[in-house]
């Protein structure tokens, strides 16, 4: 008789500590899920991410193009007003003029280009937004209104690429 309490307080104990072993590990999983939910990402924003990045790799590709292109305008306008023969050949008044225009219209391009930039909203980096940074697109938006802003600056920088291919020409 002795040894069945014996057995039954040893089995009650082990059945104790099986269940605080239990809640422990319990705990510590919830911990590390909740961890885990909090500083993921969902897929919407990495999408957002990932075209914000490619857009603003995009947006300076372009700049440096229409840079060098009216660098290269700019060579070619001043090699045409070094002419003599300019004044008295409308011909080439004609084309100076055109050239002139082609670079006034591709500096207002990088012009738009550079405010567009300037009031664009970025969506901050994850560690921005885990140290506290402000959400640009406030702090009720959700993932499917960010990504859908961040496609229709996509949209809006295609149509202003558009004209600048078009400028550069």
């Amino acid at each position: 008789m002795g040894m069945i309490r014996y057995l039954k307080k040893k089995i009650i104990n082990i059945q104790t500590n099986m269940k605080s072993s239990q809640l422990f590990f319990s705990v510590i999983f919830s911990s590390l899920l909740f961890v885990a939910c909090v500083s993921a990402e969902s897929e919407m924003l990495k999408q957002a991410r990932t075209i914000q990045n490619e857009l603003l790799s995009q947006v300076t590709s372009l700049d440096s193009s229409m840079s060098a292109r009216l660098g290269v305008l700019n060579e070619e306008r001043g090699v045409m007003s070094a002419d003599t023969t300019m004044s008295t050949d409308s011909l080439k008044m004609q084309q100076f003029m055109m050239m002139k225009e082609k670079i006034d219209n591709l500096s207002n391009l990088q012009s738009s280009l550079t405010d567009w930039k300037s009031n664009l909203k970025l969506l901050p980096s994850v560690d921005e937004m885990g140290s506290g940074a402000e959400n640009p697109f406030g702090e009720k938006a959700k993932d499917q209104e960010i990504l859908q802003e961040i496609k229709k600056s996509q949209e809006d920088f295609n149509a202003l690429k558009m004209k600048a291919d078009a400028a550069m020409k």
